[in-house]
């Protein structure tokens, strides 16, 4: 039993001066500039928008309006009822317009894309103009995109998921069922897909880095941060496109939470 208490006194001082050890290890604060930003936000079209918002204590929060889709068709009060929502409140973005040819993208392929992508896009562009970097050249083949989008499938996707579903739900579909969901064509995949986002946007902005996405749920900004601060400190990208998006604000997204 003595023997045993000496072997097990010096293993925990052995313990000890390792984690010493660890504790007088300090990292250095990270040497990277946020030269850029850009937001689109409920009420808050931009930045200068979004700090005023802050500073004047406004409410972006709503009820679900009528032209998204109907709350009173999901509503109940009753947290257990169910096929249910308890909620009818949300933030929800402005109409924002889109020009297309501004990012060499055919109009009639819109309709397959999901409006994140598009939204995205424009973010990017405001942050990029906010930078300085709109009229003048940066290293754009050292330049990497990462983004944080998580939550699954946007609202097109899921109409599209509806659509090839009904056949095994229903059977045989009516035209006139089938002429309310979005027609498959050759855009539809990619313009669902989340890594796209990032795609689009190394793409479009003719950027030669790494380009991905990154979900970890509700973190998935701060985990694209994570990994875009690590880009610029390995020095495997001069600089970094960073940000994150969430429109999913449907009835599915409610039912979930």
């Amino acid at each position: 039993a003595v023997e045993g208490s000496k072997r097990l006194e010096l293993f925990d001082k052995k313990k000890l001066v390792h984690l010493e050890g660890c504790q007088k290890k300090r990292v250095p604060p990270s040497d990277v500039a946020i030269i850029g930003m850009a937001c689109l936000f409920p009420k808050a079209p931009g930045l200068q928008r979004y700090w005023e918002n802050i500073v004047n204590k406004v409410d972006a929060i709503t009820e679900v309006p009528k032209d998204r889709w109907d709350w009173k068709l999901y509503y109940d009060s009753n947290s257990d009822s169910r096929d249910k929502v308890c909620s009818k409140w949300g933030g929800f973005l402005d109409s924002v317009r889109f020009d297309p040819l501004k990012y060499g993208t055919p109009p009639k392929t819109l309709s397959s894309i999901e409006p994140l992508q598009l939204l995205i896009l424009e973010t990017v562009h405001a942050a990029i103009t906010d930078a300085g970097y709109a009229d003048r050249s940066f290293p754009r083949n050292e330049t990497s995109v990462i983004l944080g989008i998580g939550g699954g499938l946007g609202d097109l996707g899921q109409q599209y998921v509806v659509r090839s579903r009904l056949p095994m739900i229903a059977g045989k579909v009516a035209p006139e069922i089938f002429s309310q969901l979005p027609e498959w064509t050759e855009d539809s995949f990619p313009g669902i897909l989340f890594n796209v986002n990032a795609g689009r946007v190394a793409n479009r902005f003719n950027l030669g880095g790494v380009n991905y996405t990154v979900d970890a749920a509700c973190a998935s900004s701060l985990a694209a941060l994570y990994l875009a601060v690590n880009e610029l400190e390995n020095e495997t990208s001069e600089m970094v496109i960073v940000g994150g998006g969430d429109t999913l604000q449907n009835p599915f997204a409610y039912l979930c939470f």
